[in-house]
């Protein structure tokens, strides 16, 4: 079954970061990875997938070279701009299996959101933001427009625990997995956090 998938992943940061190697790794067939961004220092102590040789390199694009040495069977597809609106992201995701938002602004993941509804392409929401780690399942009948409906102004970047970030990634390529091979049934308004400050686990339906 993950031979025969694709997946696409929006956003080559911290989380991304986690939920990449680990769908190359177990053998997606296709995965599609977009980030307009380049590689910074200040963000290497997250972003594990990057080098300080990569510093001012398009994240996609050096991500894609890596990641094939990792899995060459897998086929990688990148794309070194963001994505601007809805019909970016419609574009982007139209003919995938399931979708993984890492971005980390309410704007875009209102519009990716809304694309996924659109084209009924399945959507997984890793966030990540100070100590903790959330996860959110999305579909055409449960999207982020739900939980957040005035979120049009870009979110407050916060200081983010690197564990956090890769926490919500790793959850975010754990549950893609087991969707795509039919382990899991997806259950749209599915949310789960994680605060490792107070080591708090919370795991809720919020339909």
């Amino acid at each position: 079954m993950l031979k025969h998938s694709t997946i696409a992943v929006i956003g080559v940061g911290g989380v991304g970061n986690a939920v990449l190697p680990l769908l190359v790794g177990a053998g997606v067939g296709k995965i599609k990875i977009v980030d307009g961004d380049c590689v910074s220092l200040s963000n290497l102590h997250r972003q594990t997938i990057f080098n300080e040789d990569d510093i001012s390199k398009n994240k996609a694009i050096i991500a894609k070279e890596k990641l094939s040495k990792l899995n060459s069977q897998v086929e990688i597809v990148s794309r070194s701009t963001h994505l601007e609106n809805q019909k970016d992201a419609q574009e982007f995701i139209s003919g995938t299996d399931l979708c993984i938002d890492t971005t980390d602004s309410f704007l875009s993941r209102t519009f990716i959101s809304e694309a996924c509804a659109k084209e009924n392409v399945l959507e997984i929401a890793c966030t990540a933001g100070e100590w903790v780690a959330q996860l959110y399942f999305f579909d055409k009948s449960f999207k982020f427009a739900d939980i957040a409906p005035n979120a049009q102004e870009k979110a407050q970047y916060l200081p983010i625990f690197p564990p956090a970030a890769h926490l919500s990634g790793v959850w975010g390529a754990s549950e893609a997995i087991k969707i795509i091979t039919k382990q899991r049934e997806f259950q749209a308004g599915y949310f789960q956090s994680f605060d490792f400050q107070n080591n708090k686990f919370i795991k809720a339906n919020l339909i």
